[in-house]
């Protein structure tokens, strides 16, 4: 991997890909950064203060209601309350499995898909008059539909009819709307951006850039020896895996519905769409994440390109960080237990930087 400047993005996004470092503090030095992050704290409340009674920083969060073909997309639209001109919007698109987003925001935007986008997003677009469209999956929330007949093409759907929808809203900057997807919303965040031209940006939380079939049989392997340790039960276990996946996508394909889900997505690569992207494009890692390892990730993505990556691409590999995004020791610790960790501020740094640079000019 290339190593760029700690917690900065690149002076120019050409560079892939960077990752976290452990660097230790020496206390004297210590000392002096606790007093320059309290001046500019204090330096920040001084400027800033009268600029936020002049503009505001609260929000307004509004139910909307996207139609694409026959569908109805459920969503909520949290804009500046008190914005003076038309704002950029990033429209989020959460990862597999039983997630419902829009009532949690609304009942608690504390708790908004599992806190991390509070830490890592939602402080800093309220501070800076971004708007942020959250999306239902089909068949959660208002949304019609069914999630488990829906394929990842379907998904990209629904995220470009919510890019025409900001298109036509008054208060939003036709020309910085972009896509944020986790997990399988990284791929169909980079899918939807590929097939649309007029898209922004794009920022993938732990995206895989190899296929479904590959990660999914990755994800698996991790699993069991996590559970069994790595020896002969961790393979006979994933070996008995393999055959069940096998034997549901061949049955998937005949039943269809919901058991044809993983049938529908098995065959897809987001080679092409990743060869497709010309937008700035921001690829976001955790060293410690066993779904969606870095490493290998990283390395088929350079193949794609046969090691000459296009200038629009980014990668962060966040030091320490597990597919929730939370700072933990051990890729094994269990995903509710890892809520409890600390998020990391070297990564939220480094976002920011990327949006300031990329989104915000």
């Amino acid at each position: 991997m290339f190593f760029l400047r700690e917690m900065q993005p690149p002076e120019s996004h050409m560079v892939f890909c960077q990752q976290g470092r452990n660097r230790e503090i020496k206390p004297g030095f210590k000392i002096n950064l606790i007093k320059m992050q309290r001046f500019i704290c204090y330096i920040y409340i001084i400027t800033m203060l009268p600029v936020s009674i002049a503009f505001g920083q609260g929000t307004t969060a509004e139910r909307v209601t996207i139609k694409n073909g026959k569908e109805l997309i459920d969503g909520v639209l949290v804009v500046p309350a008190k914005a003076r001109q038309a704002v950029p919007a990033m429209i989020f698109l959460g990862g597999s499995g039983q997630w419902e987003i829009v009532d949690s925001y609304l009942k608690d935007p504390s708790t908004s898909y599992a806190n991390f986008l509070s830490f890592y997003l939602e402080g800093y677009i309220r501070r800076n008059q971004v708007a942020f469209l959250y999306l239902n999956k089909r068949g959660f929330g208002r949304s019609t539909g069914k999630y488990g007949k829906t394929s990842l093409e379907g998904r990209a759907s629904d995220a470009n009819a919510a890019f025409e929808f900001l298109q036509n809203h008054p208060g939003i900057d036709r020309e910085k709307i972009g896509m944020i997807g986790h997990s399988q919303g990284g791929w169909v965040a980079m899918l939807a951006a590929s097939k649309n031209e007029r898209v922004a940006f794009v920022i993938s939380f732990a995206g895989p850039t190899v296929g479904v079939k590959h990660q999914t049989l990755t994800d698996y392997k991790n699993q069991f020896d996590c559970q069994y340790g790595k020896g002969s039960k961790s393979n006979r276990k994933f070996r008995r895996k393999k055959m069940e996946l096998w034997a549901g996508s061949v049955i998937g394909k005949l039943i269809g519905g919901s058991a044809g889900e993983y049938a529908r997505m098995v065959k897809y690569d987001p080679k092409q769409a990743l060869l497709n992207i010309r937008m700035p494009c921001l690829l976001l890692f955790g060293e410690k994440d066993l779904i969606v390892p870095p490493d290998e990730n990283v390395q088929y993505f350079k193949k794609i390109f046969h090691g000459d990556v296009p200038g629009v691409f980014t990668c962060f590999v966040g030091r320490k960080l597990n597919h929730a995004f939370h700072e933990v020791d051990n890729g094994c610790v269990g995903y509710m237990e890892s809520l409890k960790k600390p998020e990391s501020r070297e990564l939220q740094l480094f976002l920011q930087g990327w949006i300031e640079m990329h989104v915000m000019r």
